[in-house]
Protein backbone atom coordinates (compact mmCIF):
# COMPACT_ATOMS: atom_id res chain seq x y z
CA UNK A 1 0.00 0.00 0.00
CA UNK A 2 2.83 2.39 1.14
CA UNK A 3 5.06 1.41 -2.15
CA UNK A 4 1.53 1.95 -4.21
CA UNK A 5 0.61 5.31 -2.37
CA UNK A 6 4.93 6.66 -3.18
CA UNK A 7 4.76 5.76 -7.06
CA UNK A 8 1.36 7.69 -7.75
CA UNK A 9 2.75 11.14 -5.89
CA UNK A 10 6.05 10.33 -7.38
CA UNK A 11 4.40 9.94 -11.06
CA UNK A 12 2.31 12.87 -10.17
CA UNK A 13 5.21 15.06 -9.52
CA UNK A 14 6.69 13.79 -12.44
CA UNK A 15 3.87 14.59 -14.59
CA UNK A 16 3.44 18.22 -13.27
CA UNK A 17 6.90 19.10 -12.79
CA UNK A 18 7.53 19.53 -16.91
CA UNK A 19 3.97 21.88 -16.96
CA UNK A 20 6.06 24.21 -14.41
CA UNK A 21 9.46 24.11 -15.88
CA UNK A 22 7.62 25.63 -19.24
CA UNK A 23 5.04 28.09 -17.99
CA UNK A 24 4.84 30.87 -20.07
CA UNK A 25 6.19 33.67 -18.38
CA UNK A 26 4.76 36.17 -20.72
CA UNK A 27 1.20 35.46 -19.05
CA UNK A 28 2.95 37.43 -16.15
CA UNK A 29 1.51 40.63 -18.04
CA UNK A 30 0.31 43.71 -16.02
CA UNK A 31 -2.27 45.54 -17.87
CA UNK A 32 -1.07 49.14 -19.24
CA UNK A 33 -3.06 52.17 -18.93
CA UNK A 34 -4.06 51.89 -22.96
CA UNK A 35 -6.16 48.58 -22.17
CA UNK A 36 -9.17 50.01 -21.68
CA UNK A 37 -11.31 47.40 -22.78
CA UNK A 38 -13.06 44.68 -20.23
CA UNK A 39 -12.06 41.75 -22.02
CA UNK A 40 -8.42 42.36 -22.21
CA UNK A 41 -8.73 43.24 -18.11
CA UNK A 42 -10.38 40.04 -17.51
CA UNK A 43 -8.32 37.85 -19.60
CA UNK A 44 -5.68 39.15 -18.06
CA UNK A 45 -7.25 38.96 -14.26
CA UNK A 46 -8.53 35.26 -15.48
CA UNK A 47 -4.81 34.33 -16.56
CA UNK A 48 -3.41 36.02 -13.12
CA UNK A 49 -6.13 34.29 -10.77
CA UNK A 50 -5.07 30.46 -12.84
CA UNK A 51 -1.20 31.25 -11.98
CA UNK A 52 -1.79 31.93 -8.99
CA UNK A 53 -3.93 29.19 -8.39
CA UNK A 54 -1.61 26.80 -10.15
CA UNK A 55 1.35 27.80 -7.86
CA UNK A 56 -0.37 27.21 -4.98
CA UNK A 57 -1.57 24.05 -5.75
CA UNK A 58 1.82 23.02 -6.67
CA UNK A 59 2.86 23.96 -3.25
CA UNK A 60 0.81 21.98 -2.14
CA UNK A 61 1.52 19.03 -3.47
CA UNK A 62 5.04 19.15 -2.59
CA UNK A 63 3.82 20.11 0.90
CA UNK A 64 1.73 16.69 0.73
CA UNK A 65 4.70 14.71 -0.39
CA UNK A 66 6.77 15.81 2.41
CA UNK A 67 4.23 15.07 5.06
CA UNK A 68 3.86 11.50 3.66
CA UNK A 69 7.21 11.47 4.04
CA UNK A 70 8.13 12.48 7.46
CA UNK A 71 4.97 10.32 8.19
CA UNK A 72 6.87 7.46 9.50
CA UNK A 73 4.03 4.92 9.41
CA UNK A 74 1.33 6.58 11.27
CA UNK A 75 -1.62 6.10 9.51
CA UNK A 76 -3.27 9.43 10.81
CA UNK A 77 -0.41 11.61 9.46
CA UNK A 78 -0.36 9.74 5.80
CA UNK A 79 -4.79 10.06 5.76
CA UNK A 80 -4.08 13.63 6.59
CA UNK A 81 -0.96 13.89 3.98
CA UNK A 82 -3.51 11.64 0.76
CA UNK A 83 -6.46 14.30 1.79
CA UNK A 84 -4.30 17.26 1.22
CA UNK A 85 -2.86 16.01 -2.01
CA UNK A 86 -5.93 14.37 -3.10
CA UNK A 87 -7.78 18.76 -2.54
CA UNK A 88 -4.49 19.93 -4.34
CA UNK A 89 -5.14 17.13 -7.44
CA UNK A 90 -9.54 18.75 -7.16
CA UNK A 91 -7.80 22.45 -7.48
CA UNK A 92 -6.02 22.02 -10.30
CA UNK A 93 -8.59 19.92 -12.32
CA UNK A 94 -11.55 22.48 -11.36
CA UNK A 95 -8.50 25.73 -12.29
CA UNK A 96 -8.28 23.69 -15.63
CA UNK A 97 -11.43 23.14 -16.25
CA UNK A 98 -12.62 26.51 -15.53
CA UNK A 99 -9.86 28.32 -17.97
CA UNK A 100 -11.12 25.03 -20.18
CA UNK A 101 -14.75 26.43 -19.82
CA UNK A 102 -13.86 30.28 -20.40
CA UNK A 103 -12.27 29.06 -23.37
CA UNK A 104 -14.53 26.82 -25.45
CA UNK A 105 -17.86 29.17 -24.47
CA UNK A 106 -15.41 31.77 -25.81
CA UNK A 107 -15.12 30.17 -29.01
CA UNK A 108 -18.87 29.23 -29.47
CA UNK A 109 -19.60 32.96 -28.82
CA UNK A 110 -17.07 33.93 -31.32
CA UNK A 111 -14.75 35.70 -28.85
CA UNK A 112 -10.48 36.06 -29.46
CA UNK A 113 -9.23 34.88 -25.84
CA UNK A 114 -5.29 34.99 -25.82
CA UNK A 115 -4.55 31.59 -23.74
Amino acid sequence: MKKTIFALIAITFLISSPLLVSADLDTFNVPSATQTSISSLLTTALQWIFNITIFLAAIFLVWAGIMYVTSAGDQEKVKKALNTLMYALIGVAVAVLAKSLIYIIGKMFGATLQF
